[in-house]
């Protein structure tokens, strides 16, 4: 086979020769090994390992460089649900529950344990011209159970509904409304006593500096006593739903035209008020040390079905407010109401005068996002140009907060 093909290529080399122009390197006494070199098995291998072959290792690498998912799995859809919260289209609804086990009313002169269920909805959004309109409407149900009923009351009840909103008008000047309608319910087996009290309030803030903000604006404050009342000589006409709560005067429907002192008021059913506020306050945010609120209400006129409720005066509060360590957070809190009557007199014919000072101590942990602990104690004192000296009335909580 060997010699056929020698002679074979033999053969045709003038064809070849004949029919291509024969390169200057090529001699007519070329060689003849060196045709023989194609059948060289280990140099006819060398030519296969080509660049096509080299390619074809390189193109799983370069394929793995390019991923398109990289670039779709950008945070834009991160941001869009940001846009959709701040424009309304996100809301959050946050249920939760505080348990007071053990708890103690001054007022009352008793304990007591409290259940309190509460939900919130809240959003907010950008208006058309980009100002950012906030939005909260809240629910609190409150049931107080005291231990010892021989004191007279059995248990309490109360329904808190509140809606709130707030805008931004600058970037340092925002506004906020307040809209509070509240309904409770003291119970024991002889008697029920209804109370209805709804605060409101519209407020400016206006932001200085980081650290300073001051409010001023407007509140009114309604009461109304369906089954009527007794007011206490010393605690002064109720102002806030704290002296529901604490039961700082009495309701006894079936004490009517009962001899009572000059200086105690008896308020008959369907007793209303409103008291007029004007609000003044700042707070400051000191570097590294606690935060501090100072507020000042003006009492400037109240609207009622009976004198004996107009009276004039002022609030003065001081806050401070600390995060003591991680989770942690202490806060006091001092307020005087001053109440100048119109009307209402003392027994030496004297225009009422009453003051009441409260102080209250509060000490809050985050156990975890879920869970708050809080201990919380108040030192109230209550005065009047009717009475020789101040009475102290004492009340505390431990409470224990879940949030979902």
């Amino acid at each position: 086979m060997k010699k056929f093909a020698v002679f074979t290529l033999i053969a045709l080399l003038p064809m070849v020769g004949f029919t291509q122009p024969v390169e200057e390197e090529i001699t007519s006494d070329s060689p003849v090994y060196e045709i023989e070199v194609i059948e060289s098995p280990t140099q006819v291998e060398k030519p296969q390992v080509i660049e096509p072959v080299q390619l074809g290792k390189e193109t799983p690498t370069e394929v793995k460089t390019i991923e398109p998912i990289g670039e779709i799995l950008t945070p834009a859809k991160v941001e869009s649900v940001s846009e959709e919260s701040s424009s309304g289209t996100k809301w959050n609804f946050a249920p939760g529950l505080s348990v007071s086990p053990l708890a103690y009313n001054g007022g009352e002169k008793q304990t007591y344990g409290e259940f309190s269920p509460n939900a919130s909805l809240s959003s907010e959004f950008l208006t058309g011209t980009g100002k950012k309109v906030g939005f909260n409407l809240g629910y609190t149900f409150i049931w107080q159970e005291f231990y010892d009923k021989s004191q007279g009351t059995d248990r309490y009840f109360e329904h808190d509904t509140a809606l709130g909103l707030s805008l931004d008008i600058t970037d340092k000047f925002s506004s906020s409304l307040s809209l509070d309608f509240n309904y409770s319910l003291r119970a024991n087996p002889s008697d029920r006593e209804f109370t209805i009290f709804s605060p409101n309030s519209l407020y400016f803030s206006y932001k200085a500096t980081n650290e300073l903000t001051t409010t001023f604006g407007y509140a009114v404050d309604i009461f109304n006593f369906p089954d009527g009342a007794i007011l206490g000589s010393d605690l002064g006409i109720p102002s806030d739903q704290d002296d529901v709560r604490q039961g700082d005067f009495t309701f006894d429907p079936t004490t009517s035209g009962a001899p009572l002192s000059s200086s105690t008021t008896e308020v008959l059913p369907n007793s209303w008020f409103m008291n007029n506020k004007a609000r003044m306050g700042a707070t400051y945010a000191i570097p590294k040390g606690p935060k501090v609120n100072l507020d000042y209400d003006y009492v400037f006129a109240t609207l009622a079905n009976n004198d004996a409720f107009d009276w004039k005066g002022h609030y003065i509060a001081l806050k401070l407010s600390q995060s003591a360590w991680k989770g942690g957070s202490v806060s006091i809190k001092n307020q005087l109401r001053l109440q100048n009557f119109q009307t209402a007199t003392i027994d030496s014919g004297a225009l009422k005068k009453a003051q009441r000072n409260r102080t209250d101590l509060m000490i809050s942990h985050q156990v975890t996002d879920n869970i708050g602990i809080t201990a919380w104690y108040r030192l109230q004192m209550t005065h009047s140009n009717a009475g020789a000296k101040w009475t102290p009335t004492h009340f505390w909580f431990l409470q224990t907060s879940f949030s979902f």
